[in-house]
C-alpha cells in the first residue's frame, strides 16, 4: 500500500507542479501555497550538512484515514515531495524518505539525501 500511496503522490506532484524557484525559501512558499489552498497543512524545509529535512505539519491523513493507515498513507506526501524536488532539478540520486512515525497531530518528517 505504501508503494501505491507514493506513486499516487508522484502523480499528484506532477499534476500540481511548483513554479520555478531560485531558492529553498521560494520552494517552501510555493509548496505552502498549494497546501493552503487544499487545506493540507504546512511544510518547512531545513538544510543540514548532508541532507534536507522536510517537516510537514497538520496533514489530514490521520484524521481522514485513521491511525492504522499512517504506516502507508505517509507515502503520498513522500511521493509529492520527491516529484517536486526532481522537477526542480534535484536529480534522481537524491531521494525523499520518511523519518520516524507521525506525531500526535499528523506531522511527518522526511529527509532528502543520497
Amino acid at each position: 500500500m505504501r508503494s501505491l500511496a507514493r506513486s499516487a503522490g508522484i502523480r499528484a506532484g506532477r499534476e500540481m507542479p511548483l513554479p520555478a524557484c531560485d531558492s529553498l525559501q521560494q520552494m517552501e512558499a510555493a509548496a505552502n501555497d498549494h497546501w493552503s489552498r487544499l487545506g493540507w497543512g504546512i511544510v518547512t524545509f531545513q538544510e543540514y550538512s548532508g541532507h534536507l529535512s522536510i517537516e510537514h505539519r497538520f496533514a489530514p491523513l490521520r484524521a481522514t484515514l485513521g491511525e492504522p493507515a499512517m504506516a502507508w498513507a505517509a507515502g503520498f506526501l513522500e511521493g509529492v515531495y520527491q516529484e517536486w524536488f526532481t522537477m526542480l532539478g534535484a536529480g534522481r540520486d537524491l531521494l525523499v524518505r520518511q523519518e520516524g512515525g507521525a506525531d500526535s497531530y499528523g506531522g511527518l518528517v522526511y529527509r532528502l539525501a543520497r
